[in-house]
């Protein structure tokens, strides 16, 4: 499925509308390249590609539209290239939808930091364990898997923001590892990259 510019603008904005970013005015911005946008808050990256489009090398404000004069940080040496991954999860459309709304009601509960576990091949959602909540929530996300990876731990309204743009393409997606749980994880498909740095 090919993204359109205006489709992917709502998801760019909750990446450099991101109120912690203070130290870079780039990342406020969305770099536009050839056939290719991407955006970063330093916590996470996502980079599209627009078929059809052909755009000079700039970095635009997209809240106001107008053009931020800097250098954008090279973050292409921040993905996963295709020889690293050691771990692929495979997540149809369907469990794509049933992600977006156990994350939402997971946000809806203020829990902030979420779990992604491997247990017996098995890849579950649940919350990380606060003291203050009694709640014990597990959702089996993922089956089919490559790799032996055992836990990954995000912002809950990170994995939320990353699924939902996922959503919005209605397609099936990957989810890529390294053995390394501090290196970031990406969703990737054809036309996009969406990339998570786990909390620490």
């Amino acid at each position: 499925m090919s993204l359109e510019y205006t489709d992917t603008l709502k998801h760019f904005k909750k990446i450099t509308n991101n109120k912690s970013i203070v130290s870079n005015p780039a990342l406020k911005g969305v770099h536009h390249k050839k056939d290719v946008l991407l955006a970063s808050d330093g916590f996470r990256i996502l980079q599209v590609e627009v078929r059809g489009k052909d755009f000079e090398e700039t970095v635009i404000n997209i809240n106001d539209d107008s053009e931020i004069d800097v250098e954008y940080p090279n973050a292409e040496r921040l993905f996963i290239n295709d020889n690293e991954v050691e771990h692929v999860l495979f997540i149809n459309e369907v469990e794509v939808l049933k992600l977006k709304k156990v994350l939402s009601f997971i946000k809806s509960l203020g829990i902030e930091k979420i779990d992604i576990t491997n247990v017996d091949d098995n890849w579950y959602l649940e919350p990380a364990p606060m003291e203050d909540l009694n709640i014990s929530l597990k959702h089996k996300f993922c089956s089919n898997q490559i790799g032996d990876q055992k836990k990954r731990s995000f912002k809950t309204k990170y994995l939320l923001d990353a699924v939902e743009f996922i959503r919005s393409t209605k397609e099936s997606t990957q989810f890529h590892m390294t053995e390394n749980y501090l290196r970031p994880v990406q969703f990737k498909s054809y036309d996009y990259t969406y990339l998570l740095a786990p909390c620490r």
